[in-house]
C-alpha cells in the first residue's frame, strides 16, 4: 500500500513539549531500571538485619514510581526528582568510597541535567551546589567526621582537603565546559530542526498545491469526459433518427395506395422503435379510422374508428399533441402470440398533420416505457408521414377523376361524318 506522507510527519514539536516527554521517559526508565536495584538493597538491609530501612526505602522507591507514572505531575517535578536522585547517589557514593569517577559522572549527569530542563543559569547553579557538597563532604574527610579505609588496610582514603578542593575546582571547571557545549549543541539542534519544519511545510504546502492542480485536472478531463460522452451520445441518437427516417422514406416511395401505405408505414415505424404493437389511423369525415396494423387484435368491445374527441386517439385527433402514457391497468392494445394474449401498459399516441390540418394519429403499444429517443423519431417522422399521405390521398382523388371523365367519353355516341 502507499503511504502518504502528511504534515504532521514532519512536525516538529516545541522544545517544551520535547523537554516534556525526555523527562517523562527517562524518570520512567530510571524507575523501571530500579526495580531490581531496590529488590537488591532490601535483600541487603534484611541480611544484615538493619529492617527498619525497609519501610524508607520501600516508600521512596513508591514514591518514585508515582511521580514517574501518574500523569497529573508536572514534568519540572519530574525533571527535579531525576535530578535529585543522580545527584543523591553522586553525593552517597562520595560519603561511602571518597571522590571516584562514579561520583562524579553521578554529580555531572545531575548538573547537565539541569541545563537541560531548566535554563543555563540553572545548570551552572546546580553546579555550584554540588561543588559546594563536594567540598563539604572533603572537610568531613579531612576532618574525621567521616572515615574511609583504602580495601584491606587501615589508611583512611581522601583525607587531604586540598585534594577535595582541587577534585571540586576540575568538577565545576570541566562541568561548565560541558554544559556550555551542551547548550551550543542544543541551539544549534533546534535550529537545524526549525529549518527541517520550514522545509517540511514548504513541502506540504507544496504537496497541497500540487493534489489541488491534479484534483482539478482529474475533474477537468472527467468534465470533458463526461461532455464527449454526451456528445457522442447525441451523436448517436441523431444517426439514429436520421437512419430511421431514410427506412420510412424508403418505403414510402413509389406510388401506393393509401391502405397499402398505411400498412408499410406502421409496420417500418414500429419495427424501427421497437414496438411490438401498433395502428395506424386515418381521417374521415368527422373523426379517424383504423387502416394500418402491426401485431394488433383489438380488445372486444373497443371500436376501430374514433370521433373527434373520443378516447385517446379521437381526443389527439381534435387537439393534435403527442401523448406518452406508461403503466396504464387497462390498454385497448393486446398482444396477440401463439402462447396467448397480453394487455401493453404502455402507449404512444401520435397525430399526424399537413398543412394544419389533421391526416391521421399513429397509435404505438410497448411492453416498456418509451424511451425520449423514441419519441424525438416519431416526432421527426410525422411531417414525411403527413406527406406521403395527402400525396396519396391527392393522386387517389386525381384518378378518381380521371375515373369518372373517362367513362361519359366511353358511353357517347359515334359522330355523323
Amino acid at each position: 500500500m502507499e503511504e502518504t506522507l502528511t504534515s504532521s510527519d514532519f512536525k516538529v514539536e516545541d522544545i517544551t513539549v520535547w523537554r516534556q516527554k525526555l523527562a517523562r521517559n527517562l524518570l520512567r526508565a530510571i524507575a523501571i531500571v530500579g526495580a531490581p536495584v531496590i529488590v537488591v538493597a532490601i535483600y541487603e538491609a534484611i541480611s544484615r538485619n538493619f529492617t527498619w530501612q525497609l519501610p524508607v526505602r520501600l516508600g521512596a522507591y513508591g514514591i518514585l514510581l508515582l511521580i514517574a507514572f501518574w500523569p497529573q505531575v508536572s514534568y519540572r517535578m519530574q525533571a527535579l526528582v531525576m535530578i535529585g536522585v543522580f545527584a543523591t547517589f553522586g553525593l552517597f557514593n562520595l560519603t561511602q568510597f571518597g571522590f571516584n569517577g562514579e561520583s562524579a559522572l553521578f554529580l555531572m549527569s545531575a548538573a547537565l541535567l539541569t541545563a537541560l530542563f531548566f535554563e543555563r543559569w540553572a545548570g551552572h547553579s546546580a553546579m555550584l551546589l554540588l561543588c559546594l557538597g563536594i567540598l563539604g563532604i572533603g572537610w568531613a574527610f579531612s576532618g574525621g567526621q567521616i572515615v574511609v579505609f583504602y580495601a584491606g588496610t587501615t589508611v583512611p582514603r581522601n583525607t587531604d582537603f586540598e585534594s577535595w578542593v582541587l577534585f571540586a575546582i576540575v568538577f565545576f571547571a570541566l562541568g561548565t565546559a560541558m554544559q556550555y557545549a551542551q547548550g551550543y549543541l542544543m541551539v544549534r539542534l533546534f535550529s537545524a530542526l526549525e529549518r527541517n519544519a520550514g522545509l517540511a511545510r514548504e513541502l506540504e504546502a507544496e504537496r497541497t498545491g500540487l493534489a489541488q492542480l491534479v484534483k482539478q485536472r482529474t475533474a477537468a478531463a472527467e468534465e470533458a469526459r463526461a461532455e464527449a460522452e454526451t456528445a457522442v451520445a447525441a451523436l448517436q441518437a441523431q444517426m439514429w433518427q436520421i437512419t430511421g427516417l431514410a427506412q420510412v422514406n424508403a418505403v414510402m416511395r413509389g406510388e401506393q395506395d393509401i391502405a397499402t401505405l398505411a400498412q408499410v408505414v406502421i409496420r417500418a415505424v414500429c419495427n424501427y422503435v421497437e414496438a411490438p404493437v401498433g395502428a395506424l389511423y386515418l381521417r374521415d369525415d368527422d373523426g379517424v379510422s383504423l387502416l394500418g396494423r402491426y401485431a394488433y387484435t383489438t380488445a372486444p368491445g373497443l371500436p376501430e374508428r374514433f370521433r373527434f374527441g373520443e378516447g385517446l386517439v379521437g381526443q389527439a385527433a381534435q387537439d393534435g399533441h403527442i401523448r406518452v402514457l406508461a403503466h396504464i391497468p387497462e390498454s385497448q392494445f393486446l398482444l396477440a402470440s401463439g402462447l396467448g394474449e397480453s394487455l401493453l401498459p404502455h402507449l404512444l399516441v401520435a397525430p399526424f398533420q399537413y398543412a394544419g390540418e389533421i391526416c391521421g394519429v399513429l397509435e404505438l403499444g410497448g411492453l416498456h416505457p418509451f424511451a425520449p429517443p423514441q419519441v424525438r423519431f416519431i416526432e421527426q417522422a410525422l411531417e414525411p408521414i403527413a406527406v406521403a399521405f395527402n400525396t396519396a390521398r391527392n393522386r387517389a382523388r386525381i384518378n378518381t377523376l380521371l375515373a369518372e371523365t373517362r367513362q361519359p367519353e366511353a358511353g357517347s355516341p359515334p359522330a355523323k361524318s
